[in-house]
């Protein structure tokens, strides 16, 4: 038994497997546009069933991937911070 999709404002957390429409939307795309575009640059989703989802962390490194700046990983950032508070250089990578 399944109760009515909750509508995408009620969602402040997104799943982990999102539908087409859901997928598009987190992209802030329409469906047709996502659509084009599945395999170059949206991952070309999984099949569960008769179902096609799109995993949300893969959708994420494909806008990372499209953005002009690369952001650095957390890990990274606070790594950079741990070094430059004990005083030691902080090396290009």
């Amino acid at each position: 038994m399944s109760g009515p999709k909750p509508g995408l404002v009620d969602m402040p957390h997104w799943p982990r497997l999102l539908s087409v429409e859901q997928a598009a939307a987190y992209v802030g795309l329409s469906v047709n546009a996502f659509s084009e575009r599945i395999g170059n640059p949206w991952p070309p989703g999984i099949r569960i069933g008769r179902r096609k989802l799109f995993d949300r962390l893969a959708l994420d490194r494909a806008v990372d991937g499209l953005s002009p700046r690369k952001p650095e990983s957390p890990a990274k950032e606070l790594d950079r911070g741990r070094q430059q508070d004990a005083g030691g250089q902080v090396e290009a990578r």
